[in-house]
């Protein structure tokens, strides 16, 4: 309620930044752990975007459950996106910067 009340009747910018969460994808993650010694396979990984879907549908966003990772060029500055989710519904009179990335 706060953050529609601060966005929508103050005309306050909202700023998101959400890892990825790919529910099947997690199942297949496992690590070594080198005090037990032993491959741990993760019980939850990245954000929680069903939570931030349910937060943000009332702006018209919806973020991806795909995880997407790769190198883009922002003016004369290279960056990295490590890995992250993407958008998949965005209003169409606010700008969004895009990338081709994996």
């Amino acid at each position: 309620a706060v953050v529609s009340t601060q966005s929508g009747h103050y005309g306050r910018d909202l700023v998101v930044f959400a890892d990825w969460y790919n529910g099947p994808l997690v199942k297949h993650i496992k690590f070594y752990d080198e005090n037990t010694k032993q491959w741990v396979v993760l019980q939850g990984g990245g954000s929680n975007v069903p939570a931030l879907n349910k937060l943000l549908a009332a702006h018209g966003v919806i973020l991806g459950d795909k995880v997407w990772h790769g190198k883009f060029s922002v003016g004369p500055h290279a960056m990295e996106y490590g890995s992250g989710t993407s958008l998949l519904s965005f209003p169409k009179k606010k700008k969004v910067p895009t990338a081709t990335l994996r």
